[in-house]
């Protein structure tokens, strides 16, 4: 009787001890099925539920870019952003407001985009002429290329309402900064041939941005862009 009871104790102990070790199981495994059912109900993979918000921005950002390019602003909606963007519309609002929100921040990752690449070149040179080139590729000829490629490209290349604009003459204003540093090493022989550094920048970029709209077709788009290269070159020579 006394061994029946032990063992009767010991096959319980036992069935305790598995069920715990289910439990526990369970509790480990629930939270997974909870993600995967939920990434099921927005269509995304579960690591994109814990995708770190910059580059939620910057897939939304490059697939805005898309649909702007493709409609144009005025006919695109915030569903063809988020469709775009593989993500619910849901998504999209939680991490800009409207439409608005969008343009100005595309404009925005546009110019951070284009001064990046930009500053990698003109790293790798120390010759004024071809970090001139290499701004004026970047702040001019992209641009140029994609209004050639889309016209409704236009829209974030130039602005499609007040706050987009408002937001254009921030990235004119980055890119002054850009030539200002630029030409800076020559302040001496500008100053000697009766320039400012600030002034120079101002000047350039204005002139600049104003060949972009106004060229006829490419060729004049270079032809004129080399034009102020060297004019700048010569207000610079010792």
């Amino acid at each position: 009787m006394a061994e029946d009871l032990a063992t009767w104790g010991k096959q319980d102990s036992l069935a305790k001890a598995a069920n715990a070790s289910d439990s526990n199981q369970n509790d480990i495994f629930c939270p997974f099925v909870y993600i995967d059912i939920w990434a099921c109900f927005v269509n995304m993979s579960p690591m994109n539920i814990f995708e770190p918000k910059k580059n939620r921005e910057h897939n939304i950002l490059e697939a805005a870019t898309r649909v702007f390019t493709r409609y144009g602003v005025k006919r695109t909606t915030m569903n063809d952003i988020a469709e775009e963007a593989g993500i619910v519309r849901q998504t999209l609002y939680n991490v800009f407001k409207n439409k608005d929100e969008v343009l100005c921040a595309t404009i925005r990752w546009f110019c951070d985009t284009s001064l990046a690449a930009a500053e990698d070149d003109i790293a790798k040179t120390d010759k004024l002429e071809d970090q001139l080139d290499i701004l004026f590729h970047n702040f001019v000829v992209t641009a140029y290329e994609m209004i050639e490629q889309s016209p409704d490209a236009d829209d974030v290349i130039n602005g499609f309402n007040a706050l987009g604009k408002e937001e254009l003459e921030h990235a004119k204003a980055r890119f002054c900064e850009a030539f200002e540093t630029l030409l800076a090493p020559h302040s001496a022989a500008l100053k000697a041939n009766g320039y400012e550094v600030a002034a120079m920048a101002d000047y350039v970029t204005t002139a600049a941005k104003g060949v972009k709209t106004q060229a006829r077709d490419k060729a004049h788009l270079l032809a004129s862009l080399d034009t102020l290269k060297k004019t700048v070159l010569q207000a610079a020579a010792a």
